[in-house]
């Protein structure tokens, strides 16, 4: 579905990602494993949640249609996918000069800190106090993706109902960068790789493929 998109939106949302879900397609708000129908609780990359009193909200939603397509519904890329299909843009505030979600996809915008801003109201629907973490971590993800990525190689996710570490959403932030440029992944597991302790260590990182 998306292709070519930019580094700096691939960036700005996985820097808000890094807080909402760890990156991870297979984790539920708390580690508290529920049910579709559920209020209140997130779940997968975007910590899809439903609020407002229905249960039939966008966590039921995003479920079922990921089931109706044959995905499980931890599959990143079935995730992935759903982000256009769902088609979610609150245009307002710092939202508000992207007209809809494909305005923003394909925006050539590399201001970090616009973009992650921007899709944390417009998508997300919200302001809290991790406003600027977010940007923090977009940038970091960038700087990792501009330092590790490969177009010749395979990439593969990590996921599961567990907080993945740095190294392993760095790992998963590639992944997704080479999803939406049209790389084809690989379907073996990685293997995490060790935290370099060095400064701004994730830049000596070896990607996994």
């Amino acid at each position: 579905m998306a292709s070519n998109v930019s580094v700096y939106v691939v960036s700005a949302i996985c820097g808000n990602w890094w807080i909402e879900s760890g990156i991870n397609s297979g984790v539920w708000e708390s580690l508290q494993q529920g049910t579709w129908t559920d209020l209140n609780k997130g779940y997968g990359l975007g910590q899809w949640t439903n609020t407002g009193g229905d249960t039939h909200g966008r966590l039921y939603k995003l479920n079922e249609w990921l089931t109706n397509n044959g995905f499980p519904s931890d599959s990143f890329n079935g995730q992935l996918d759903y982000i256009e299909v769902e088609d979610v843009w609150f245009r307002r505030a710092e939202a508000y000069k992207y007209v809809n979600l494909q305005g923003f996809l394909t925006s050539q915008s590399t201001d970090i800190t616009d973009l992650t801003h921007a899709w944390n109201i417009g998508w997300e629907g919200i302001h809290d106090a991790t406003w600027d973490s977010r940007v923090t971590h977009a940038r970091e993800v960038c700087e990792y993706i501009q330092q590790n990525y490969d177009p010749s190689q395979s990439y593969s996710p990590i996921i599961g109902n567990r907080y993945l570490s740095n190294s392993e959403r760095f790992n998963n932030a590639l992944y997704m960068y080479h999803v939406w440029n049209g790389g084809t992944p690989s379907p073996d597991p990685p293997t995490p790789p060790t935290q370099d302790g060095k400064f701004k260590w994730w830049i000596y990182l070896k990607p996994h493929y």
